[in-house]
């Protein structure tokens, strides 16, 4: 008796064990050519076809709970292999973020296979109908979101496909991405008419042939427009210090070696208008709110240290910001430095503790400040710390092992730099705010903070925190750990600073604003307001290792995008019509469809 067969919806008749293994084998696929598009590996144009053969095994069947488990399952996989670099942080709070992010594979497995199958629309419209979306989510909500791994952004180093970006920002690129990949779906599962593509196949082809070639077409335009004109030189700097070596150093040495690099971008002819440090790489809290405080505000900070501790940290953040705004007289060059600023308010948990820039100007001091706005979880607040229980389980995932909640800055700061006779404005995404859309588009939009558009944007970030330090001294047991860490940094060690600059070329082109980025072990560089890297600052093993400076004139862009007007438009209305969509699908079930007919379009 030959084996029991069942038609599903949409989906094709056949044995239940070749279609369970069609999914492992399709997902298997998918988390593979994802991986492959991304730093470190850089075959960008795999990303055209990474979500073929996933969805094409999802549409084939209809999604029961094991089905979205195995979807679950290389999800977190594919998250697992590509945040490696997140382990030195915390372990804990790695695998926790992959458990959380994988949960978005199975949600687009369960909502495409609805509008294939039982809502009849073409793959080529439903993967990017859902796909968009949900990625939008995933990089902005909930817990501060994760932007990261964004279809999109895959493509940076092909610009001339990037440039559509300023229409409708990373999700625009992505919308178009899921089209391609949902073509393949659409080619490859409906059958051949005597060996030939059938009409609808053909009327697809088509639809899809004519978005990519106009797609291609605006981005060669866009990449031949003369709309730049020179502005600022800035200097960036780069050191190398793990942040082990930050948390159990010396504050001083870490100064002097900054400054070191400081002395040395100032001296160069000609001069550099704008110095930008990294990160929390002026060490100490050197706000005034701190420099300024007496020793009745200090005491009841005593609980994390002795009085005359807090005393000579202030003294010495006093001597610190006194010789920077020497150097900064001296030389008639304004220095952005990335601080951390204590504002004490009491205990030290009550007190503000806040991630900040300052822009110190020849003559003046400190003229502005900025402190940031979108915190990362964990490494600079703890989500529902207050929630007993839960509260716990979250301290368990912070890298520091205790709460050390930062107070979000209240406003997208935008600083003015006068140089040449000209003023100019510029706005410094901190940290990961660079691989987010929106804080970017908030610096640089025309109707966010009055005035002109932002002219640049100067990224400051401290990425010491994803590098492992190999054990010191004799045994095996260091030997061994040595040769981890050594097969770790050959593969992954330059992973996450690499996609973060993937992340800045398309800030870049969605807001045609040039980006000088300040990183502390790298990528540390320009990249212009078509997404292209101008230079960065490189080593003999590429980033990694990398110190020195790099001084360049910002390529200043005069068009104001539809991306800066609308924002994110464009996933916002997805998401509302993938929901109606996906609930009308449930709420009217198609019943007893057959596979794919030359009637559906």
């Amino acid at each position: 008796m030959p084996p029991a067969k069942q038609t599903y919806p949409g989906g094709q008749v056949g044995k239940r064990p070749l279609r369970r293994a069609g999914l492992w084998i399709g997902a298997g696929f998918t988390v593979l050519l994802l991986t492959l598009a991304y730093p470190p590996f850089w075959i960008w144009p795999a990303i055209f076809v990474a979500l073929t053969p996933l969805t094409l095994a999802v549409v084939r069947r209809r999604m029961r709970v094991r089905d979205l488990a195995v979807v679950y399952l290389a999800g977190f996989l594919f998250f697992a292999i590509n945040l490696l670099w997140l382990t030195p942080v915390t372990v804990p709070g790695y695998l926790a973020l992959c458990a959380f992010i994988a949960l978005y594979f199975p949600a687009y497995a369960f909502a495409v296979e609805r509008l294939v199958n039982h809502m009849r629309l073409p793959a080529y419209l439903a993967v990017p109908l859902v796909w968009v979306p949900l990625e939008f989510l995933r990089a902005g909500y909930p817990l501060g979101g994760f932007s990261w791994f964004l279809l999109g952004e895959a493509l940076a180093p092909a610009t001339w496909l990037t440039q559509a970006a300023d229409l409708l920002g990373v999700w625009g690129v992505t919308f178009l991405v899921g089209m391609v990949n949902g073509l393949w779906v659409d080619l490859l599962r409906l059958e051949l008419r005597k060996g030939r593509l059938s009409a609808v196949q053909w009327r697809r082809l088509t639809v899809v042939a004519a978005v990519v070639l106009t797609w291609i077409g605006y981005g060669v335009f866009r990449l031949s427009q003369r709309t730049t004109s020179p502005g600022p030189r800035v200097a960036v700097i780069q050191e190398d210090i793990p942040q082990s070596q930050k948390d159990a150093g010396d504050q001083n040495e870490i100064f002097l070696r900054h400054l070191a690099l400081v002395e040395q971008a100032m001296a160069e002819t000609p001069k550099p208008d704008l110095v930008a440090w990294p990160e929390t790489m002026v060490p100490g809290h050197v706000n005034a709110e701190f420099l300024n405080a007496g020793s009745a505000a200090l005491a009841p900070l005593t609980g994390s240290g002795d009085l005359d501790m807090w005393i000579a940290e202030r003294d010495w953040s006093r001597k610190a910001m006194e010789l920077l705004q020497s150097k900064t007289d001296d030389s008639g060059v304004a220095q952005l430095l990335g601080v951390s600023a204590l504002v004490p308010q009491g205990d030290l948990d009550a007190s503000e503790k806040q991630n900040r820039t300052a822009l110190m100007v020849p003559g003046k001091g400190v003229t502005q400040e900025y402190a940031k706005v979108h915190l990362v979880p964990f490494g600079e607040y703890l989500p529902w710390r207050a929630v007993p229980v839960i509260g716990r389980w979250m301290l368990a995932l912070s890298p520091y092992g205790y709460d050390f909640s930062c107070t979000p800055g209240a406003a997208w700061t935008r600083f003015k730099l006068e140089a040449g006779g000209k003023r100019y404005t510029f706005g410094t995404p901190i940290c990961f705010e660079d691989a987010m859309p929106q804080p970017a588009r908030m610096m640089t939009s025309p109707r966010t903070g009055g005035g002109k558009k932002t002219d640049f944007l100067v990224n400051v970030s401290n990425d010491g925190w994803f590098h492992w330090s190999a054990p010191e001294g004799p045994g095996a047991g260091a030997a061994i750990g040595r040769a981890l860490v050594d097969a770790y940094r050959s593969v992954w060690d330059s992973a996450e600073v690499d996609q973060r600059l993937e992340a800045s070329q398309l800030r870049a082109v969605e807001n045609r604003a040039p980006i000088a980025r300040s990183v502390n072990t790298g990528d540390s560089g320009f990249v212009d307001s078509c997404g292209r890297v101008m230079g960065l600052v490189r080593g003999a093993n590429g980033s990694d290792g990398a110190v020195g400076t790099l001084t360049m004139t910002m390529p200043l862009d005069s068009r104001v995008t539809l991306y800066d007007l609308v924002g994110d438009l464009l996933p916002v209305v997805c998401g509302i019509v993938g929901v109606l969509a996906v609930g009308w699908t449930i709420v009217r079930p198609r019943r007893g469809a057959r596979p794919d007919t030359e009637a559906t379009g």
